[in-house]
Formats: C-alpha cells, structure tokens, sequence
C-alpha cells in the first residue's frame, strides 16, 4: 500500500451565471509524477463537486441534481445534511422572491495524504455570492477548516466525512480521532434544519416584522444624544477590512470572536475605552465587556452611548445587532451593519466566529430566533 502526501495547493472556482463548472487542471508534481497527478486530480475533482454541489443546487433541486450526491458522497447522513441545508436555502430564497445570481468558491488545500483507497484532506474553504436582490453586495464567508475523509470505490473518489467547526453548530473535528468520531453531531444539525424548514413561513413573517418600525420607535430615535463622536463608517469600514482576518494588534479567540471583534470595530469608529470596557494588547485579559455579548450590551446603554430597541428598518451602518440563541437560551452572537439596501429592505452584517464580510441579516434568522438592536449615537 503506498503513501502519498501533498502539501499546500489552491483552486479557486468563479461563476458568473449558475452553470456548470469546469474543474482548473493544476501542474502535477513532479515526484512520481504519473500515479500522483491521477490520485491528485481525482481527489480535487470529488472535493470540488463536493463543495460547489450545493450553491448549484440552492437554485434548482431537480432531481438530477439530488441524484448528484450519489456520485459525490459516501455517508447516508452527510447526504441527508448536504440535502436538507440547499432546501432550507432555497425555501428561504424562494419566501424573499430571490435567488442566487452569481458564486465564487476557494478551495485551499493545506494538505492531502494518501494512503490507498482512501485520503486525508486538509481544506480551508471560503466562499463569495451576489443574490438577485441585491447585486450591488458582495457577501463573503471567509475561510474555515475542513477535514475530509475520503474512500475510492470502483476508480472513483467519493467524500466520506467532513470534520469541521460551524459556529451555529457544535460539529468539532479532531484529526487524530477522525475515524472515530461519530456523526450524532451531524445527525442532531439536520433535524434542527429539518425543524427550520417546516417553520419558515413562520421564520419569515416574523423576519418582515423586524422590518417595521412604529412611530414611537422612531421618536426615540431622535432623542438628543449622548454620545456624538461615533462614526459609523469608519466603524464598518474596520469590520470590512478585518472579517476574514485577525488584527495583530488585539487577542484572538477562535470560535467565540465575535464580541471581541466588535469592540475593535467600534474603537475604530470613536468609542473610547475606560475601566469596564478595554484591550489591553496581545497576551493580556480583556474585560468581560470587551468580549461577552450581554456584558458589551449594558455598557452600551448604561453609558448613554447606544438605545436598544427591536425593529431595525433600514439599518444605520456601524450599529450592532446581538442575536437570542434558542438553543442556548440566551443572547449569544454579536454582529456590526456593514452595508444595507434600502430597496430590498436587507441589511449586511460583518462578523467574525464564523468569519463573514456583509451577510445577509435575515440569514442568521434561522438560528437565532430574536435580534436586538443596539443603536449608536
């Protein structure tokens, strides 16, 4: 049985239109050169179809395209999520009358290990969409970790696995146990997304809700301010500029960055830091202010800096909106307004954990089921 291992390879797919794709042939390597580029494009090909599957199928889930997954994934269960998650995305589509217009996937291979029939992919996978509704916003997911187990059945690779870490799941891989770990994680996600798609005229409705905006709201809204050194943009602009990324000058927590996040924004947008909320630098703690979503709440509103309120309209650029997790009952995920359309009524959100650049607000709707509105003067 040969061992093969590759390192540190790319492939970035475009569409301009949903159409098919055609895989980019990328230059073997030159070591065992033949029984390397077969293994190698065989893998990137079924890990190409794999990831790309369900923006071509968001828009159209014939039958065909169901009956694609047969010939990319080898694990009933994964199917099923794949499956359940491009229905939900296309209801949710289908109840805005939108569709996606327009996608691009990066796919960046870190590492890929080869031991017979099957492979060890280490994948990091961002991806870009423009709806068309909104065509003038770019929404971006920035990269996240993948590890694929793949399986060759009758000369063909299919994906057996996927280990990795979804901020509105707990799904963790551990590539030492791999094999090992079971896909109950898996099995609990679809059921939560089956139950979201039997509730989404429910999950809409109350989506347009937060749309209205009743007078009262807007009279406080104009009430005098507090606070009048923020700058919104300049805010926003420091979340756009850092979403996929990390800004060395502040401590990074993976997996729960997203209050953090926020608060580098809005020093960028004016907000001076005092003894409750600060950074003190890499290295040393940060208040709970700084990092925990009700926490940077209530020394918002104490401050007189930001008014809560529930409805968001048309949302002002550098506001935050925090989202209620049923699950964990309790407000749990912070996010800033990076951009909006008034014509469509949506507004885009930045945030990190998992990393996004202008996300549709109504997205995260699924899994959060209220949002609350911390408006800043």
């Amino acid at each position: 049985m040969k061992k093969i291992i590759i390192s540190m390879l790319s492939l970035s797919f475009g569409l301009v239109s949903i159409a098919p794709l055609s895989a980019n042939a990328t230059t073997p390597i030159e070591t065992n050169k033949k029984e390397i580029s077969v293994e190698e494009l065989g893998i990137k090909g079924a890990v190409d179809k794999y990831f790309k599957w369900y923006f071509e199928s968001v828009n159209d889930l014939s039958k065909s395209n169901i009956a694609e997954l047969d010939k990319i994934i080898k694990n009933d269960n994964l199917k099923e999520f794949q499956l359940v998650k491009a229905k939900l995305k296309n209801e949710w589509y289908k109840e805005f009358n939108n569709a996606l217009a327009s996608y691009d996937v990066s796919i960046n291979y870190d590492n890929v290990d080869i031991n017979g029939n099957e492979a060890n992919v280490s994948v990091r996978v961002g991806n870009s969409v423009r709806d068309k509704n909104n065509l003038d916003v770019l929404q971006e997911e920035g990269l996240l970790d993948h590890k694929l187990l793949l399986i060759k059945d009758s000369g063909n690779w299919y994906v057996k696995d996927d280990y990795f870490t979804d901020s509105s799941f707990d799904y963790n891989f551990d590539e030492k146990t791999m094999k090992e770990t079971s896909d109950q994680p898996l099995v609990t996600r679809t059921k939560e997304l089956k139950e979201n798609l039997v509730n989404i005229e429910m999950d809409f409705k109350n989506y347009k809700k937060t749309l209205e905006i009743t007078q009262a709201e807007q009279e406080k809204r104009l009430m005098p301010r507090f606070y009048g050194g923020y700058n919104g943009q300049a805010a926003a602009n420091y979340a756009l500029r850092w979403a996929e990324g990390q800004n060395p000058a502040y401590n990074f927590y993976p997996n729960v960055d997203c209050t953090n996040f926020v608060s580098q924004a809005l020093v960028a947008g004016g907000v001076r830091q005092d003894g409750t909320w600060f950074s003190k630098g890499v290295g040393k703690a940060d208040s709970n202010a700084w990092v925990r979503v009700l926490e940077l709440r209530n020394w918002l509103v104490n401050k007189g800096y930001a008014k809560e309120t529930i409805r968001h309209g048309n949302g002002k650029v550098g506001n935050l909106v925090q989202l209620f997790s049923t699950k964990k009952n309790r407000y749990s995920h912070t996010v800033i307004i990076t951009a909006s359309n008034p014509r469509s009524g949506e507004i885009f959100v930045s945030a990190h954990s998992d990393p996004k650049r202008n996300a549709p607000l109504s997205s995260y709707y699924m899994n959060f089921s209220t949002e609350r509105h911390l408006d800043l003067y």
